[in-house]
């Protein structure tokens, strides 16, 4: 069939796999303070996944269109899955029993004319899909869609969300692990827009039972950057805002004070205020003041309060 002609779905197929994140057991990790060496050989008692930590297992799923071609997308159940990847389907057995004998039924016989229209009728389909599964579905159809037109899938996107192509180079982003002196280095040589993320192992070693060893490794961070061109800021995720108050203390009191920036569930913090009050009068008149209709005050100090900070420092997310 030439370009633009309208496909069927005729079969769903799946493959089994391990994906190049570790997923872990947060939960169990929490309850009993499982030390990293550990968590390769603590089983955790439930059929999700045998260890504590355990590399992340995966599904690809590929819709069969009825030319030919099978289109994929993988559904990597990492601990972003929902907490400790326990919302929906976990172990690549359930993934792939759910694909087959829920979304196979459901999928084949459609015709591919629209990726938009095809995932809004899954999500209204499946609204209890957990973002993983969500992903793979929506990497298959806009697959099989940018085929069938032709097109690359991020024009096919920007035309049905009625959205510019924007030719502007995507800000990098990095993950550097726990071993941040190391991959630290690496990264920034790659010239990433933002610091890596570093991620901590083992709160007492990394950050210290009141937060002191972080100061030294945003100063090694930070020194690093500037020498590189890179930009000094810092993002930090907490889980709950009793510790993002703390470290916001903790940071002010260390000489960044006037130089970081919280979002939280209320975002009504003095210092949030500050930022979105000098954003109004500084774009006062402007359209970007349009591009944020919100009703609610407190919905668009969310927005505006982190991603309009001109300081260098760092975010606070809780």
């Amino acid at each position: 069939m030439p370009h633009g002609a309208p496909h069927k779905i005729i079969d769903v197929v799946t493959y089994r796999g391990w994906g190049g994140y570790f997923f872990e057991d947060l939960e169990i990790i929490r309850q009993q303070g499982t030390a990293v060496a550990d968590r390769y050989h603590t089983k955790t008692g439930h059929d999700r996944f045998p260890f504590v930590r355990t590399p992340a297992p995966v599904v690809g799923i590929g819709l069969k269109l009825e030319q030919g071609s099978v289109h994929w997308g993988d559904a990597v159940a990492v601990s972003f899955g929902g907490k400790s990847g326990r919302a929906g389907p976990g172990s690549s057995a359930q993934l792939e029993t759910w694909f087959l004998e829920k979304l196979a039924p459901w999928i084949k016989g459609r015709t591919v004319t629209s990726w938009l229209e095809t995932e809004q009728a899954f999500i209204k389909e499946f609204p209890d899909a957990p973002p993983f599964v969500r992903y793979a579905v929506s990497q298959a159809i806009i697959s099989a869609v940018s085929s069938v037109r032709g097109e690359q899938p991020f024009k096919v996107m920007a035309k049905e969300l009625k959205l510019p192509v924007v030719k502007t180079p995507v800000p990098l982003h990095g993950s550097s692990g726990a071993d941040w002196h190391q991959a630290v280095d690496r990264m920034l040589a790659r010239r990433l827009d933002f610091l890596p993320q570093g991620q901590f192992e083992s709160i007492l070693d990394q950050i210290g039972a009141k937060g002191e060893k972080l100061l030294p490794a945003l100063k090694v961070a930070f020194e690093k950057a500037q020498a590189l061109g890179a930009a000094k800021k810092a993002v930090i995720f907490t889980e709950s805002r009793r510790t993002q108050q703390y470290l916001f203390e903790l940071l002010t009191a260390n000489g960044y004070e006037g130089r970081l920036a919280m979002l939280n569930g209320t975002n009504t913090d003095p210092g949030s205020r500050a930022i979105y009050q000098a954003w109004l009068e500084r774009h006062e008149g402007e359209e970007i003041i349009a591009a944020f209709p919100l009703k609610n005050e407190q919905a668009r100090l969310k927005i505006v309060s982190p991603h309009f900070i001109d300081k260098e420092g760092a975010r606070l997310h809780a």
